[in-house]
This record gives C-alpha cells, structure tokens and sequence, in this order.
C-alpha cells in the first residue's frame, strides 16, 4: 500500500508536466495574463457538419457564433485574478456556457459536458459570460463553464484551509444526505469533506452550502451510514482499486459524467481520486501522466501480453480515446474493467468487465490498441 508521502509525490511529479493538467492548489493562485486565459478558454471548433442540438437539427455557422459570442472574450482584462470557490451543488462542467449540448447521430453523448463536479471541489474563478450566469472555472483537474448558482464564494485562506482539515470520502456511487434545513443533498463516489471536529470517532463534517448573497457557508452535519465513508482517502492498493471499480459494474456509459455518471477515463480518475490520486479526466492528458511506460505501435502481440501480464493489478491501460483498468489474468486471457460505449460486437454503453482481446469498432482488438500503462505501484517502488 502506498502512504501517504507517496501519494503525495505522485500528484507532485504529475503536477510538474503542463500537459497533464494536474492541480494541486495547496498554495495561492497566481494570475493569469490575457493570452494565458484566452489560451484555456477557446474550446475547440464545433464544427457544424458533425454535430446536431438534441432534437437532431443539424448545427449551423449561426450556432457557432452565438456559442462563440457567449464566451465573452472582449471583457477578458489584460490581468486577471483568481477568485476561490467551492461547489456547493452537484452539477456538470461543460465546454461552453451553455445547458445546449451537440451530438453526433446518435442522442446519447452530449460532447459539451467536461466532468462531473461534487460539492465540495474546489475551483477558481477566472472568467463570467455577459450575463454572470455562468463561470468560467479551473478544477484540479480541467478547466471549462459552470452554471453560477451550483458555486459559492469564500476567500483565498478559507479555500486553502479547507483542505488542510481532516476529512472523509465517500466509497458509494451514490448516496443522500439531508441538511439541516431539510433539503436533500446528493452525494457521489469520492466526494472529499473536511471533518469539523478531528476526534478521532467524530463524523461531523462541514458541507459546503450557498448563503443568501452567494457567499460560502460551512454546514455541520452529522453523517449517517459511516460505512460509506473512508477517513481520509481509502487505502491505495491495487486490490482496493479493483473492488471499488465493481461498485460500478452495471452502471450506465455517461460522457463527460452527465449526470453524476462515468465514461471511461472519468471512472479511473475517480477510483484514483478516492484513495488519492489526482489524474486528468480524458485520456489524452491520462498519457502524460507520470510513470506512463509507452507501448510502441509496431510492438508485435505477443510482447504487449508479456509487458502487460508484468503491471500490477489495478494498473491503467490507455489510447488515445480510452481507458481501462487492467484487473490480471484469468484462464489466461487479461480482464479489464472499463465504462464503454461501444464495442466490434455491438452497443454495450455500461461498465463491464472484459477482455483485451476484444475488439473495437474499427477492428482493432483493445490489447493491440493499448498505447500506454500506469503502474504507480512500480513507478513508486523504482523511485
């Protein structure tokens, strides 16, 4: 198992690669330049011969400026200063600020949504449409749009001292709290909650809430059921990674987290989160993460099993495109456990468990397409 020094190491050697967009945020933040800004902001093209709205209208050139309009860009100052927040409501992070999503013919995947945020994430603040209704935020790991009213406001040592707290996380998909002021309050896998009180039985937390002029309130709560919750992160073995992953056998494929759900790379970096691990949510930047060994293309099948049957369970097998956890071998052939969408044999759009000598849509096994492994275990024990 590794401790908590380790973890900490890990996250730092992550943070120190730009392309991986890890953030630690254990320090003030500092301001970002115009271009540095407008360099996270603009998204990528929606281009309007790929996409559709949800009711299958094909997206026009109108469309695009409009979503472009709505970014706000002419008010970005030549400086910009962070502001601290917190998320005091479960809500998507998306690539524009907008509720609209784009499709591609199927309805399913809305290509706007970034990742699920949990209340109590810490964001900062960088940017608001014209209207003020939507922010544009930094997480500690993406960067896009959230609606207004799912954040708070607090200053920059409350943010800070937050996470210095003891704390909990929660090891159920899914759960319901009810607050003081007897609303309900839902509460997703690895949520992170400081403890108000840090006897060592205490369970009193303080839950991020909105007061009435949008400012931060730290709420006292109780928690029932403390069998879902872990005090500080769950222990960070690769057996303790696997047997968290099959809480979400069964559980619907949802892009970007629509929903509080999980797509591939978003269900890897929550089971990491939870014992934690900061990763990046796509798989793309999963690739730059430290300790990555790469998998040259030509390397013949034979060699990918060997080096793979070599990773520790619990390990991460990437592509561009995909993610999955690497679970060892049985009767010989290597089971992966990964949310997908869709395989050669047909519509799966859940998390199962598989095998690597599946194929993709494109006729590709998974083992062949594998460009990359995250073993952490060994990245610490080389170290």
């Amino acid at each position: 198992m590794l401790i908590i020094e380790q973890i900490r190491q890990i996250n730092q050697l992550n943070a120190a690669d730009p392309a991986a967009e890890v953030y630690l945020f254990d320090e003030p933040v500092s301001a970002l330049s115009k271009s540095e800004l407008l360099e996270k902001i603009k998204p990528e093209e929606c281009r309007p011969d790929l996409y559709y709205d949800k009711k299958g209208r094909k997206y026009t050139l109108a469309d695009n400026a409009r979503l472009k309009e709505s970014l706000n860009l002419a008010r970005i100052s030549d400086v910009t200063v962070p502001r601290y927040a917190f998320v005091c409501q479960n809500c998507n992070l998306r690539l524009y600020p907008s509720v609209k999503g784009v499709y591609l013919n199927n309805q399913d995947i809305d290509y706007f949504a970034v990742k699920w945020l949990k209340i109590g994430d810490r964001l900062i603040v960088w940017h608001t449409d014209w209207l003020r209704k939507w922010c544009f935020v930094q997480t500690n790991n993406a960067w896009g749009w959230v609606e207004a009213e799912n954040i708070a406001y607090t200053e920059m040592d409350i943010w800070l001292n937050y996470a210095k707290r003891d704390f909990v996380t929660s090891l159920l998909p899914k759960m319901t709290l009810q607050t003081e002021q007897k609303l309900s309050q839902e509460i997703y896998f690895a949520t992170r909650l400081a403890l108000a009180d840090a006897r060592k039985n205490s369970m009193e937390v303080l839950l991020p809430q909105k007061g009435a002029g949008g400012e931060l309130v730290l709420e006292k709560i109780f928690l029932p059921n403390q069998g879902a919750w872990h005090r500080g992160y769950a222990p960070l073995t690769g057996e303790n990674i696997m047997r968290l992953g099959e809480k979400f056998i069964g559980e619907r494929y949802a892009w970007g987290g629509v929903g509080g759900g999980h797509d591939c790379t978003s269900l890897i970096a929550d089971l990491y989160a939870s014992c934690g691990i900061i990763m990046p949510s796509n798989s793309y930047k999963q690739l730059h993460l430290a300790g990555i060994e790469k998998i040259a293309a030509d390397m013949p099948l034979n060699a990918r099993r060997s080096l793979i049957q070599q990773a520790s369970a619990g390990s991460v097998l990437l592509f561009r495109g995909h993610g999955m956890l690497y679970c060892g071998e049985r009767n010989e052939r290597q089971l992966i456990l990964h949310s997908v969408y869709r395989l050669k044999e047909g519509f799966i759009n859940q998390t199962v468990v598989g095998f690597l000598e599946q194929k993709r849509e494109n006729g590709h096994s998974l083992l062949e397409s594998v460009e990359g492994i995250l073993d952490i275990w060994r990245l610490m024990k080389n170290k």
